[in-house]
Formats: C-alpha cells, structure tokens, sequence
C-alpha cells in the first residue's frame, strides 16, 4: 500500500520566438538545461483503482533543480482523495491537491516549470485557463491549489456500460508571480455540474 518512487531527470529548454511573440516570452529567449532529482511517495489504500467505493490515497513529492541548472528551484506537490459509499447509487469523493514551485538564487521560475491546473481538478475550464495573466497569455504561477467534492447518483445507464453519473462542485486558483508581483491573480475559480465518467 505504500510506494516510494525516487528518480533523476535532464531537461533542455529551448524557446524560440517571432515578432508577433509576447513581450513576456521574448525576454525569455534562449536555451536552459534543469539537472533535477525527485521522488513521490504514495499511501494507496482503495479498494480498486477505478470506480472505488471506499478507502483513499495520499501524495507527497518533491523534486529539486540541482546546483548546475540555469534555474535551480524546490517544488513541493501534495495530494489527496477520499471515498465513501452510502449506498449502491452515491459513493462519495472527497479531493484536494496543492503544489508549489519556487527559484533559488533570486531567479525567476522558467515558464514550462509553472504551475497551472488542468480540467481533471477544475472541471469547466480549459487546461491552463486560470491564474495570472501576462497580457493575453495565461503564464501559470508559482503556487496552485484545487479541491473537489462530488457523488455518484443514480444511473439512467445500463450496467455493461462501465459509466457513473456525477455530481460535482470544483473549486481552485493559480498564484504568485515571481517576476512581476503586479500580475498576480486572488481569484477563486469554480464549477459545479453533472457530469459522465464512462470506463
């Protein structure tokens, strides 16, 4: 039930721009190599990995941009969900992720190392599409957070079709912009609704 996934990894960053670029993606131009080593643990105590019915999971990870790095940073992510089943028709989930990025040495974060939130934690946005602005770019922060509560209802489905209905209430921001505090966006974003989850 418990998992330890430690590891090293190399990233070549290289942004290339034209002249209807940004200002923001202009300035960073150029080639950076991140020489980093990470490592996830994680309590799995479900009783399956799909349409569980009760149990939960636990993330804890960090990686670390190593002296070496063009940016060397800490990241921090944790994450969990829980479930609860009141009967055959409503299983409860309960879900919250926070992660964290920061530079060392007065740097600023390079823009692919940014955090944003995706549509699995935020459901009714776009990938990418919360959190501080750069004109019109969404430029991601250096903090995010989401949290999610939602239930199974009855199903109008036939049982073959593998599928669950849903309702949900999502809720999440992106913050901190490290080269620019001006940008930074307070704004709590949320959404609920009905939703499918066909396996």
């Amino acid at each position: 039930d418990l998992t330890l996934k430690p590891g090293f990894g190399f990233d070549v960053d290289d942004i290339d721009t034209n002249s209807t670029a940004s200002a923001l993606y202009k300035s960073r131009e150029g080639k950076y190599s991140t020489f980093k080593t990470f490592y996830n643990l994680e309590s799995d105590k479900r009783d399956r990995r799909f349409q569980t019915t009760k149990g939960h999971k636990i993330n804890f990870g960090q990686s670390f941009a190593v002296p070496g790095s063009d940016i060397p940073y800490i990241e921090n992510n944790i994450s969990g969900i829980y479930y609860y089943t009141f009967s055959n028709d409503f299983t409860l989930s309960l879900k919250s992720g926070l992660n964290s990025i920061n530079a060392l040495n007065n740097k600023d974060v390079k823009l692919s190392d940014r955090k944003f939130l995706n549509s699995r934690n935020l459901r009714g946005f776009e990938n990418y599409g919360i959190g501080p602005k750069d004109g019109k770019d969404h430029i991601g922060g250096n903090y995010s957070a989401y949290s999610s509560i939602s239930s199974t209802v009855p199903n109008p489905l036939p049982d073959k079709w593998n599928a669950n209905s849903i309702i949900f209430f999502d809720a999440g921001n992106v913050w901190g912009v490290d080269y620019d505090s001006s940008k930074d966006s307070d704004k709590i974003r949320s959404s609920a609704g009905l939703s499918l989850d066909w396996i």
